[in-house]
């Protein structure tokens, strides 16, 4: 099944907000991770003005990137509470969201936070969070992330992939990960190679169609290089 890649939208104004989701709406896309943090007046605003004009098929993570102190989490999580929205990584570490769990009401993903398997479980155990955010190469490879997705299916905690950044390549394995997991525990992947000026790969590869990837029906990982593309190792270092 095709996997809605999540946008990733920045930290900025209403307006804004509401510009940069557009753009990705009219491709396709019906998953957004929305940063914020930063500012607890301007983010409850951002949220609420989010929440207005969503439509009823859209997923949406309000990823704060541990951009708040335990105070400022709970003054946005309590503020917003009638919306059950979900936020990513609202606090630093994992002894910070146990810290705050009881005296909010939202779902929580954790992200930045989860490194090891020992993370992973003990999310599961105490009960910290309603969503895996699967980083890669944060977690050490397929191999780890695996084991993850094991622990939070026993569990029935939810998923985001994502490739912590790189080209198709990078995309394409996440994207192998994410088929594993089933369509009602899969939130989206995200994808970077959107991001990217080079294509490394001349257009193969899970790619975005109607906000969508597509997993490859070829051998392996779907995908290779092309080596000319690559050109030789170059490292400019200005001082």
């Amino acid at each position: 099944t095709p996997r809605p890649i999540a946008s990733s939208v920045g930290a900025k104004t209403v307006e804004e907000t509401r510009a940069v989701m557009q753009r990705y709406r009219d491709r396709g896309y019906i998953a957004h991770s929305i940063k914020i943090g930063g500012d607890v007046t301007r983010d409850i605003a951002r949220i609420r003005d989010v929440e207005r004009h969503r439509a009823e098929n859209e997923i949406i993570l309000y990823d704060v990137n541990r951009g708040w102190t335990r105070q400022q989490a709970l003054s946005v999580m309590q503020a917003t509470q009638d919306l059950c929205v979900m936020f990513e990584q609202p606090c630093e570490t994992l002894d910070d969201i146990a810290a705050i769990r009881a005296k909010h009401a939202a779902p929580v993903s954790v992200d930045e936070a989860l490194v090891t398997l020992q993370d992973a479980t003990r999310i599961a155990r105490d009960g910290l969070a309603e969503v895996f955010g699967i980083k890669l190469n944060r977690v050490g490879g397929l191999t780890k992330a695996a084991r993850m997705r094991d622990v939070a299916l026993a569990h029935g905690i939810d998923m985001f992939v994502m490739a912590t950044g790189g080209s198709v390549l990078a995309d394409a394995e996440a994207l192998h990960l994410a088929a594993t997991i089933p369509d009602a525990n899969c939130k989206a992947v995200w994808a970077c190679q959107d991001m990217i000026t080079v294509d490394i790969a001349g257009g193969r590869g899970p790619r975005n169609i109607d906000g969508h990837l597509h997993l490859p029906e070829t051998p392996g990982l779907g995908v290779h290089p092309d080596e000319d593309a690559l050109g030789p190792p170059v490292a400019i270092y200005e001082v």
